[in-house]
């Protein structure tokens, strides 16, 4: 979950790693700090004063397609107390990654928050430490993404490849809106084909498969998970399998605004202005008396729900409304992200997901998607990047990265 003004939050994470001599270091005997705790009760401490948290001074907006539980709000990390000696900056630089949480938004814009993490930076930084001979560990990875994307590219890859991430977690996130026929109220289904490519790093002991939908097909959600937990293993690079069980599962419910970005989704709605949702948490750990399933299966099979499980919604009364001008605002700014802003000028005037006050002199008629207003600054995204890594084209990341170089 981090999505910060410009990276801010890798560029905080690098900028842990700068060139200090610590074969100086005062040993710092005078602090109690130093003096009366032990290491262990120190890292403890560093670990949870450096570990990531929401940035609520910059809450994403409630209509905003991407805002969800656990994903209300970029998050931060605060690194001041890095700043105080050498000492706690030799203890905590290391604990500053091994704290952090890491989300990847493999999605287009504009349903992606603003200023997204972009893999090609952190791929840098990573190496950047690795040429120092700082080799790295990630509390958790997250990967949020279309069902069409994860299930035809390689973006899910690509992240658990590169070089000195090193995750302990990874979780891959099914949303109500990725599932492919969302729009028109299909039954939901996941092909197995990306969990067949899927190669987990040595370094991952948990894999977290969330699924969610509306609350009225919480009975297709539960067949899904279900069957992921009986049939779907997830192979590692040292040949170990990750499985579920019975005891790995959890069930969740929350509310959000039935305005998602430019729509309000009436035909969804539980109450006014309000969806329902489902989710459910299947949670994959190494298990070597679960191994035989893997050499008994070869392929993953694709989740599909039986007929009598899929209600049909009746098609009279109105099933989309389109939201005022409220989400085109926000493109607005959302399409000022990708732009080189001027020299000197502040880049923290703006808030990831926020709409802004200046009003906007776009004809009423105009189509709501025209991608010649949405987007009039990134006519370089319609050309095919030489590194189709994380997405591609459709991303755009990996021409964003070469503009912030």
């Amino acid at each position: 979950m981090v999505n910060g003004l410009i990276d801010a939050f890798i560029s905080k994470l690098s900028s842990a790693f700068i060139c200090i001599d610590l074969d100086n270091a005062h040993e710092q005997h005078q602090s109690p700090f130093f003096s009366s705790l032990p290491p262990e009760v120190r890292q403890l401490i560093l670990e949870s004063v450096l570990g990531t948290c929401y940035d609520t001074r910059k809450r994403y907006n409630r209509d905003s397609i991407w805002r969800r539980p656990d994903q209300e709000a970029p998050l931060t990390s605060y690194t001041e107390v890095l700043n105080t000696c050498k000492r706690i900056y030799a203890e905590g630089r290391l604990l500053l990654w091994q704290s952090s949480d890491l989300v990847f938004y493999f999605i287009p814009p504009p349903e992606r928050p603003p200023r997204c993490t972009n893999p090609f930076r952190l791929e840098r930084r990573l190496k950047a430490l690795q040429w120092e001979g700082l080799y790295t560990t990630i509390r958790s990875v997250q990967i949020l993404c279309h069902l069409t994307s994860l299930q035809t590219s390689s973006c899910l890859q690509d992240v658990l490849d590169l070089e000195n991430l090193n995750p302990r977690t990874v979780v891959t996130t099914i949303r109500h809106t990725d599932f492919p026929g969302w729009k028109t109220d299909e039954p939901l289904s996941i092909s197995g084909t990306w969990v067949s490519r899927c190669i987990l790093p040595t370094s991952v002991n948990k894999f977290v498969l969330e699924i969610e939908s509306l609350k009225r097909k919480a009975a297709q959600v539960n067949y899904l998970t279900k069957t992921a937990l009986q049939t779907w293993f997830f192979r590692r690079t040292d040949g170990s399998v990750l499985t579920a069980d019975v005891s790995d599962v959890t069930v969740s419910e929350w509310q959000g605004r039935s305005t998602l970005n430019d729509r309000r989704w009436i035909r969804d709605e539980s109450l006014p202005n309000e969806l329902h949702y489902h989710i459910t948490k299947l949670i994959f750990r190494p298990r070597s008396w679960r191994c035989a399933l893997a050499q008994t299966q070869e392929q993953i099979p694709d989740l599909t729900v039986p007929s009598y499980l899929v209600t049909r919604l009746s098609s009279n009364g109105a099933s989309v409304r389109v939201a005022e001008h409220q989400f085109r605002r926000m493109l607005i700014r959302h399409s000022q992200t990708f732009s080189t802003p001027p020299l000197h000028e502040s880049t923290h005037l703006s808030c990831p997901g926020s709409w802004p006050e200046e009003k906007f002199d776009r004809a009423d008629d105009a189509e709501e998607m025209d991608p010649s207003w949405l987007f009039p600054k990134l006519d370089w995204l319609l050309s095919e990047p030489e590194d189709t890594r994380f997405g591609g084209r459709q991303t755009g990341y990996y021409h964003m990265s070469r503009r912030q170089l």
